[in-house]
């Protein structure tokens, strides 16, 4: 019985650590990252592009070529370089907190068309609004926290 549960514990940790690895290669990371541009895409209507990932799985994510167009195709956001440093990710609370977020040579566009009584970047962002008419938090609500957005 001792040996079965030493057995298992080292499987589990034998297959923890190739996640890991597997997680770590850039074959499967920008495959994560053709689903995320995907559902992305999907969601806002929009052309959303994503040079590159790489993904720190203790401190961050880190894109590369970020560039999200609004329903004209006008540019809405473009960054050359998009740091995202993460503090905590809890789902037992679901509770999402960010250190920063840090855009290096960012073109970011805040603009109306004549057509259109919205701004372009609300438009995206109520794409991810609930579609329910109750706004009260719900247990499985995210508070997302993002201390500082830095701009360089």
């Amino acid at each position: 019985m001792k040996r079965f549960f030493k057995t298992l514990i080292l499987s589990l940790l034998f297959i923890t650590g190739l996640l890991y690895i597997l997680l770590q290669s850039s074959p499967v990371q920008n495959y994560i990252l053709q689903k995320i541009v995907s559902v992305l895409e999907n969601k806002m209507g929009t052309k959303v592009s994503i040079g590159h990932i790489d993904i720190d799985f203790f401190h961050g994510v880190k894109l590369t070529e970020v560039f999200i167009s609004d329903q004209h195709q006008d540019t809405v956001i473009y960054s050359k370089v998009l740091k995202i440093d993460i503090n905590e990710v809890n789902f037992s609370k679901n509770k999402f907190h960010v250190n920063y977020i840090l855009m290096e040579d960012a073109n970011i566009k805040l603009l109306r068309h004549k057509e259109d009584a919205r701004w372009s970047y609300l438009m995206l962002l109520d794409n991810f609004k609930s579609k329910k008419k109750d706004v009260t938090a719900k247990p499985n609500d995210w508070d997302i926290e993002i201390d500082e957005l830095k701009l360089e």
